[in-house]
């Protein structure tokens, strides 16, 4: 267990209650075949343009939100290519499931498996421009090296980020988990937010511990 919250629940045994609320905030949105198809005929190559080719990014656990995404999308029969990233390969997250959606990559910062390095080296074997979406979750400041990457591209208005921030109400009405300068709060609003809203923010900068203090990172 890693906080309070998971050490209690690792104490449950078979038959115990828990409460839930939610869900809450919003999630990654997968575009329909309908709204796809709308753009047939504009002189796209490969299905560029029409949102049926997505690349998703997931970092360490961030491999746990993207997974139902991936699978969703590959009923969807989308063309699905997957980066996935971690510290060995000891500690990747759905490698199989992910390559029963599409194409997979991989990377380890100890090159135990596949790229030698971070995922955004990964992310150099693709032409990003042939991409229509992209779906990353992972630690902040890999999400931000990813954006960078995809704003260099002029890329950043296609990609959805899940951002991590402390929660404190959970409904909207503390506004602990806001983002700077947006005044977003990150449980409603998100956790989900685009790349050209991200790049504007405090992404990879600072975020905010229990008290609202700005941590550095």
């Amino acid at each position: 267990s890693v906080g309070k919250a998971t050490e209690a629940l690792s104490r449950l045994e078979v038959g115990d209650s828990i409460g839930i609320r939610g869900p809450f905030g919003n999630g990654f949105e997968v575009k329909e075949k309908g709204d796809r198809e709308e753009k047939e005929g504009d002189g796209e190559e490969d299905g560029a343009g029409k949102g049926n080719k997505i690349m998703i990014i997931a970092g360490g656990v961030g491999g746990a939100p993207l997974l139902p995404l991936a699978l969703q999308a590959h009923s969807r029969d989308l063309d699905v290519t997957t980066l996935i990233g971690a510290r060995t390969a000891d500690e990747l997250l759905f490698e199989e499931h992910f390559l029963k959606c599409g194409a997979i990559s991989i990377a380890t910062d100890d090159g135990s498996k596949g790229h030698h390095g971070f995922i955004t080296g990964a992310m150099e074997l693709f032409n990003l421009a042939g991409f229509d979406q992209f779906y990353i979750c992972g630690p902040e400041l890999m999400m931000k090296s990813v954006l960078d990457i995809l704003r260099a591209a002029g890329l950043e208005a296609m990609a959805q980020l899940s951002l991590h921030r402390y929660f404190k109400c959970g409904i909207g009405v503390c506004g602990a988990c806001t983002i700077d300068p947006s005044g977003l709060r990150v449980c409603r609003d998100g956790p989900v937010l685009s790349g050209d809203l991200l790049i504007k923010s405090e992404l990879g900068k600072y975020h905010r511990d229990a008290t609202g203090k700005k941590i550095m990172f």
